[in-house]
């Protein structure tokens, strides 16, 4: 059945100063289809584009843009993001694990960047993938697609840039708790920052630099009920 679901999120910026086998032979055990041929694991997810958001207050969110460059839906992937600060000295590395849905399809990755020193200016972020095969829980993964979704940028009731979607589940599966990641470019088409909400909730989560040119929410297939 399906189950019709319209989340409104709300993006407040954050603004810093800047089968089976042989039915013939039943004695012997079933055998499952043989995977789609990916190749290397390693190198089946690529990284399309990186950046960071930082605020004076919020800290600094690491952005990763990935693709599963492959047509199975089982594939993970394993980001670090080394931090630097405006000289080129290393000053953290974050890591995360992420996971796809489906073959051919494009995640962001938004990290929170704990580790990196209170008070240390960020320059730049350097982000390496490695593949894997290995995703979500099986049962909590949604058949179909959820498509990106633009904001509409704007001004809050305080003065503060933010970003409105209304996501409407269109599958035939409820998606409680599914993640919704939202990537933020500036006026030259830079990653500023972003951040990441949830199906349902409220309070607004992303970190940017300055006030965004557009933003764009990457929802996930997921039902973590």
């Amino acid at each position: 059945m399906r189950s019709p679901l319209a989340v409104l999120v709300l993006v407040g910026v954050l603004a810093s100063a800047c089968g089976g086998g042989d039915d013939s032979k039943q004695d012997e055990p079933a055998k499952a289809p043989p995977p789609v041929n990916v190749g290397d694991p390693a190198s089946a997810v690529e990284l399309r584009d990186s950046g960071f958001g930082t605020s004076r207050d919020a800290g600094t969110m690491l952005i990763a843009v990935l693709e599963n460059v492959s047509s199975r839906g089982d594939i993970s992937a394993d980001v670090s993001f080394n931090v630097s600060d405006p000289n080129g000295n290393l000053i953290s590395t974050e890591t995360t694990r992420a996971g796809f849905t489906a073959g051919e399809q494009t995640i962001v990755v938004a990290l929170y960047g704990l580790n990196i020193p209170q008070g240390a200016e960020v320059g730049a972020v350097d982000v390496s993938v490695v593949g894997d095969v290995g995703g979500y829980d099986e049962g909590a993964v949604v058949e179909g697609q959820l498509p990106a979704l633009e904001g509409q940028v704007g001004e809050s009731d305080f003065g503060l840039a933010q970003a409105r979607y209304q996501l409407t589940n269109t599958l035939d599966a409820s998606l409680n708790g599914a993640p919704v990641t939202t990537v933020c470019y500036g006026s030259d088409g830079s990653i500023i920052g972003g951040g990441e909400d949830f199906t349902g909730a409220i309070a607004p989560s992303l970190i940017v630099s300055e006030s965004p040119a557009s933003c764009t929410a990457y929802p996930l297939p997921l039902d973590l009920s």
